[in-house]
Protein backbone atom coordinates (compact mmCIF):
# COMPACT_ATOMS: atom_id res chain seq x y z
CA UNK A 1 0.00 0.00 0.00
CA UNK A 2 2.73 2.46 0.82
CA UNK A 3 4.88 1.68 -2.10
CA UNK A 4 1.44 2.42 -4.12
CA UNK A 5 1.90 5.68 -2.77
CA UNK A 6 4.99 6.59 -3.71
CA UNK A 7 4.73 5.76 -7.07
CA UNK A 8 1.40 7.48 -6.94
CA UNK A 9 3.79 11.06 -5.81
CA UNK A 10 6.51 10.55 -8.20
CA UNK A 11 4.02 9.38 -11.51
CA UNK A 12 1.57 12.04 -10.14
CA UNK A 13 3.58 14.76 -8.73
CA UNK A 14 2.71 16.98 -5.79
CA UNK A 15 0.33 19.49 -5.55
CA UNK A 16 1.35 22.77 -3.46
CA UNK A 17 -1.31 25.85 -2.96
CA UNK A 18 -0.15 29.00 -4.24
CA UNK A 19 0.53 31.75 -1.14
CA UNK A 20 0.99 28.82 1.25
CA UNK A 21 -0.71 25.86 2.93
CA UNK A 22 -2.97 29.12 5.06
CA UNK A 23 -4.21 29.77 2.02
CA UNK A 24 -6.63 26.73 2.26
CA UNK A 25 -7.88 27.85 5.49
CA UNK A 26 -8.83 30.96 4.61
CA UNK A 27 -10.66 29.58 1.26
CA UNK A 28 -12.83 26.83 3.74
CA UNK A 29 -13.62 29.96 5.80
CA UNK A 30 -14.83 31.58 2.88
CA UNK A 31 -16.70 29.30 1.73
CA UNK A 32 -17.84 28.17 5.23
CA UNK A 33 -19.45 31.46 5.79
CA UNK A 34 -20.82 32.12 2.38
CA UNK A 35 -23.14 29.30 3.19
CA UNK A 36 -24.02 31.15 6.77
CA UNK A 37 -21.21 28.96 8.66
CA UNK A 38 -20.42 31.46 12.08
CA UNK A 39 -16.78 31.39 12.79
CA UNK A 40 -15.45 31.61 15.91
CA UNK A 41 -11.98 31.77 16.69
CA UNK A 42 -9.80 31.79 20.18
CA UNK A 43 -12.77 30.23 22.01
CA UNK A 44 -11.55 27.51 24.28
CA UNK A 45 -14.00 24.00 24.70
CA UNK A 46 -14.04 22.64 28.06
CA UNK A 47 -16.36 20.14 27.59
CA UNK A 48 -18.78 18.29 24.82
CA UNK A 49 -21.72 18.45 26.79
CA UNK A 50 -23.77 14.91 26.51
CA UNK A 51 -27.63 14.01 27.64
CA UNK A 52 -28.88 10.61 27.68
CA UNK A 53 -26.56 9.27 25.20
CA UNK A 54 -26.78 12.44 22.69
CA UNK A 55 -24.17 15.55 22.47
CA UNK A 56 -26.05 18.43 23.40
CA UNK A 57 -23.53 21.17 22.24
CA UNK A 58 -20.01 22.10 24.28
CA UNK A 59 -18.81 24.66 27.21
CA UNK A 60 -16.20 27.42 26.75
CA UNK A 61 -14.17 28.14 29.45
CA UNK A 62 -15.70 31.69 29.66
CA UNK A 63 -19.08 29.78 30.82
CA UNK A 64 -20.46 29.73 27.67
CA UNK A 65 -22.40 27.24 26.73
CA UNK A 66 -22.99 26.61 22.61
CA UNK A 67 -25.80 24.41 22.02
CA UNK A 68 -25.59 22.39 18.46
CA UNK A 69 -27.29 19.53 16.97
CA UNK A 70 -23.91 17.87 16.02
CA UNK A 71 -20.61 17.86 17.42
CA UNK A 72 -17.32 17.55 15.50
CA UNK A 73 -14.61 17.75 17.09
CA UNK A 74 -11.14 18.44 15.13
CA UNK A 75 -9.10 18.91 18.17
CA UNK A 76 -6.49 15.56 18.93
CA UNK A 77 -8.62 12.82 19.47
CA UNK A 78 -6.88 11.22 22.56
CA UNK A 79 -7.21 14.64 24.22
CA UNK A 80 -10.92 14.78 23.14
CA UNK A 81 -11.82 11.23 24.61
CA UNK A 82 -10.41 11.33 27.62
CA UNK A 83 -10.39 15.30 28.68
CA UNK A 84 -13.25 16.88 27.09
CA UNK A 85 -15.89 13.79 27.49
CA UNK A 86 -17.08 12.93 30.54
CA UNK A 87 -15.52 9.09 31.65
CA UNK A 88 -19.49 7.40 31.01
CA UNK A 89 -19.29 8.80 27.24
CA UNK A 90 -15.59 7.60 26.19
CA UNK A 91 -15.72 5.28 23.53
CA UNK A 92 -11.85 5.40 23.51
CA UNK A 93 -10.84 6.21 27.52
CA UNK A 94 -7.05 5.98 28.47
CA UNK A 95 -7.37 2.32 28.74
CA UNK A 96 -7.60 2.29 24.98
CA UNK A 97 -4.43 4.19 24.11
CA UNK A 98 -1.67 2.92 26.29
CA UNK A 99 -0.69 -0.29 24.27
CA UNK A 100 -0.88 2.07 21.28
CA UNK A 101 2.31 3.53 19.84
CA UNK A 102 2.43 7.38 18.94
CA UNK A 103 4.33 8.57 15.90
CA UNK A 104 7.51 10.75 15.90
CA UNK A 105 7.42 14.31 17.36
CA UNK A 106 9.57 17.20 15.24
CA UNK A 107 11.72 19.74 15.42
CA UNK A 108 10.70 22.63 13.04
CA UNK A 109 12.61 25.06 11.67
CA UNK A 110 10.62 27.65 9.73
CA UNK A 111 14.03 30.08 8.54
CA UNK A 112 14.29 33.11 6.47
CA UNK A 113 17.59 33.03 3.81
CA UNK A 114 19.04 36.10 2.39
CA UNK A 115 20.71 34.21 -0.67
CA UNK A 116 19.23 32.31 -3.50
CA UNK A 117 19.40 28.28 -2.75
CA UNK A 118 19.85 26.66 -6.38
CA UNK A 119 21.37 23.58 -4.64
CA UNK A 120 17.54 22.77 -2.95
CA UNK A 121 14.69 21.95 -4.86
CA UNK A 122 10.92 22.48 -3.48
CA UNK A 123 10.87 19.63 -1.74
CA UNK A 124 13.75 18.03 -0.91
CA UNK A 125 14.34 14.07 1.47
CA UNK A 126 17.81 13.78 2.81
CA UNK A 127 18.01 9.85 4.01
CA UNK A 128 20.33 8.73 5.74
CA UNK A 129 22.00 5.27 4.95
CA UNK A 130 21.24 3.26 8.55
CA UNK A 131 18.22 3.56 8.17
CA UNK A 132 16.78 0.83 10.13
CA UNK A 133 19.08 2.37 13.06
CA UNK A 134 17.05 5.75 12.72
CA UNK A 135 13.83 4.13 13.62
CA UNK A 136 15.23 1.95 16.39
CA UNK A 137 16.79 5.75 17.90
CA UNK A 138 13.11 6.90 17.50
CA UNK A 139 10.72 4.09 18.43
CA UNK A 140 12.68 1.89 20.96
CA UNK A 141 15.45 3.30 22.56
CA UNK A 142 13.74 6.98 22.60
CA UNK A 143 17.18 9.33 21.52
CA UNK A 144 17.70 11.97 19.10
CA UNK A 145 19.36 10.01 16.20
CA UNK A 146 23.44 11.06 15.44
CA UNK A 147 21.96 11.47 11.41
CA UNK A 148 18.73 11.86 11.35
CA UNK A 149 16.45 11.74 7.86
CA UNK A 150 15.42 15.22 7.34
CA UNK A 151 12.76 16.81 5.18
CA UNK A 152 13.14 20.58 3.62
CA UNK A 153 11.18 22.73 1.61
CA UNK A 154 12.18 25.87 -0.61
CA UNK A 155 8.20 27.11 -0.77
CA UNK A 156 9.59 30.16 -2.74
CA UNK A 157 11.03 27.49 -6.02
CA UNK A 158 7.11 27.02 -6.79
CA UNK A 159 5.62 30.65 -5.32
CA UNK A 160 7.69 33.10 -5.35
CA UNK A 161 5.37 35.54 -3.18
CA UNK A 162 7.27 33.50 -0.06
CA UNK A 163 9.69 35.09 -0.14
CA UNK A 164 11.84 38.87 -1.09
CA UNK A 165 13.14 38.40 -4.65
CA UNK A 166 16.69 37.21 -4.21
CA UNK A 167 15.72 34.96 -1.42
CA UNK A 168 14.24 31.98 -0.10
CA UNK A 169 11.76 31.10 2.47
CA UNK A 170 12.85 27.26 4.00
CA UNK A 171 11.03 24.86 5.93
CA UNK A 172 13.06 22.26 7.93
CA UNK A 173 11.04 18.85 9.69
CA UNK A 174 13.31 16.73 12.08
CA UNK A 175 11.59 13.72 13.07
CA UNK A 176 12.39 12.95 16.82
CA UNK A 177 11.33 10.53 19.44
CA UNK A 178 8.73 11.40 21.71
CA UNK A 179 10.99 11.46 24.52
CA UNK A 180 10.41 13.51 28.10
CA UNK A 181 10.86 16.79 28.25
CA UNK A 182 14.24 18.02 27.58
CA UNK A 183 15.44 22.01 27.63
CA UNK A 184 15.32 24.44 24.97
CA UNK A 185 18.80 24.37 25.29
CA UNK A 186 19.09 20.46 24.23
CA UNK A 187 17.00 21.02 21.21
CA UNK A 188 18.80 24.47 19.95
CA UNK A 189 22.41 22.24 20.60
CA UNK A 190 20.09 19.39 17.90
CA UNK A 191 19.28 21.91 15.93
CA UNK A 192 22.66 23.43 15.10
CA UNK A 193 24.00 20.02 14.90
CA UNK A 194 21.32 19.05 12.13
CA UNK A 195 22.16 22.30 10.39
CA UNK A 196 25.49 20.69 10.28
CA UNK A 197 24.42 17.34 8.59
CA UNK A 198 22.36 19.41 6.10
CA UNK A 199 25.26 21.24 5.31
CA UNK A 200 27.75 17.96 4.67
CA UNK A 201 24.57 16.32 2.79
CA UNK A 202 23.52 18.75 0.19
CA UNK A 203 26.20 21.82 0.29
CA UNK A 204 23.82 24.47 1.64
CA UNK A 205 25.35 25.98 4.77
CA UNK A 206 22.18 27.31 6.11
CA UNK A 207 23.66 28.54 9.34
CA UNK A 208 25.82 31.99 7.23
CA UNK A 209 22.61 32.45 5.98
CA UNK A 210 19.66 33.03 7.76
CA UNK A 211 18.47 35.84 8.73
CA UNK A 212 15.15 35.18 10.24
CA UNK A 213 14.33 32.08 12.46
CA UNK A 214 11.74 30.43 14.27
CA UNK A 215 11.85 27.36 15.93
CA UNK A 216 9.02 24.42 16.83
CA UNK A 217 9.95 22.84 19.54
CA UNK A 218 8.71 19.24 19.95
CA UNK A 219 6.98 20.07 23.33
CA UNK A 220 4.87 22.75 21.81
CA UNK A 221 3.12 20.02 19.94
CA UNK A 222 1.35 19.01 23.32
CA UNK A 223 0.95 22.84 24.62
CA UNK A 224 -0.57 23.85 21.43
CA UNK A 225 -2.28 21.50 19.81
CA UNK A 226 -2.93 19.37 23.07
CA UNK A 227 -1.06 16.40 21.25
CA UNK A 228 -0.91 12.78 22.70
CA UNK A 229 2.77 12.25 23.85
CA UNK A 230 3.59 15.35 21.80
CA UNK A 231 3.70 13.65 18.51
CA UNK A 232 2.83 15.91 14.99
CA UNK A 233 1.18 12.47 13.91
CA UNK A 234 -0.95 11.39 16.60
CA UNK A 235 -0.91 7.27 16.25
CA UNK A 236 2.07 5.53 14.25
CA UNK A 237 1.34 4.28 10.97
CA UNK A 238 1.71 0.52 11.94
CA UNK A 239 -0.77 -1.37 9.63
CA UNK A 240 -2.85 -2.04 12.62
CA UNK A 241 -2.96 1.67 13.41
CA UNK A 242 -3.65 2.64 9.71
CA UNK A 243 -6.65 2.75 6.61
CA UNK A 244 -9.90 0.99 8.22
CA UNK A 245 -7.81 0.06 11.19
CA UNK A 246 -7.36 3.72 12.76
CA UNK A 247 -9.62 5.05 15.60
CA UNK A 248 -13.02 5.59 13.90
CA UNK A 249 -14.43 8.82 12.75
CA UNK A 250 -17.72 8.57 15.04
CA UNK A 251 -18.40 7.99 18.92
CA UNK A 252 -19.63 4.58 19.89
CA UNK A 253 -21.26 6.23 22.72
CA UNK A 254 -22.38 9.55 21.67
CA UNK A 255 -24.76 9.51 18.59
CA UNK A 256 -24.26 12.57 16.99
CA UNK A 257 -20.53 12.76 18.20
CA UNK A 258 -17.87 12.57 15.08
CA UNK A 259 -14.10 13.07 14.35
CA UNK A 260 -11.78 14.36 11.78
CA UNK A 261 -8.58 14.90 11.53
CA UNK A 262 -5.33 13.00 11.46
CA UNK A 263 -6.11 11.07 14.59
CA UNK A 264 -8.52 9.74 12.89
CA UNK A 265 -9.36 7.46 9.75
CA UNK A 266 -7.99 8.10 6.85
CA UNK A 267 -4.50 8.95 8.60
CA UNK A 268 -2.40 12.20 8.70
CA UNK A 269 -1.35 14.66 6.08
CA UNK A 270 -3.26 17.50 4.19
CA UNK A 271 -5.58 15.32 1.75
CA UNK A 272 -6.12 12.64 4.14
CA UNK A 273 -7.65 15.08 7.01
CA UNK A 274 -9.87 16.82 4.34
CA UNK A 275 -10.96 13.28 3.40
CA UNK A 276 -11.69 12.90 7.27
CA UNK A 277 -14.13 15.80 7.06
CA UNK A 278 -15.64 13.96 3.69
CA UNK A 279 -16.09 11.26 5.33
CA UNK A 280 -17.66 12.60 8.27
CA UNK A 281 -20.08 14.88 6.02
CA UNK A 282 -21.32 11.56 4.71
CA UNK A 283 -22.06 9.84 6.98
CA UNK A 284 -24.18 12.82 8.65
CA UNK A 285 -26.38 13.42 5.28
CA UNK A 286 -26.44 9.53 4.57
CA UNK A 287 -24.17 9.42 1.67
CA UNK A 288 -26.45 11.38 -0.40
CA UNK A 289 -25.75 13.44 -3.92
CA UNK A 290 -24.35 16.54 -2.82
CA UNK A 291 -26.49 19.60 -4.70
CA UNK A 292 -24.82 22.35 -6.07
CA UNK A 293 -24.35 24.43 -3.21
CA UNK A 294 -22.86 21.66 -1.34
CA UNK A 295 -20.49 20.91 -3.89
CA UNK A 296 -18.68 24.72 -3.28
Amino acid sequence: MYSLMSAMDFREGVFYPKRGMYSIIEKMQATAEYLGVQVRTNAVVEQILVEDRVATGVLLNDGSNIQADIVISNADLHFTETQLLDAAWQSFPESYWQPREAGPTALLLYLGVDAPLPELEHHNLLFVDAWRENFTAIYDTKKAPEKASIYISKTSKTDEGSAPAGKENIFVLIPLPTEPAVTREYYDALTMHYMQQIKQMTGVDLTERVITKEVFYPDMFEQKFNSWQSSMLGQSHLLRQSALFRTPNRSRKVKNLFYVGGSTVPGIGLPMCLISAELVYKRIIGNKKAGPVERL
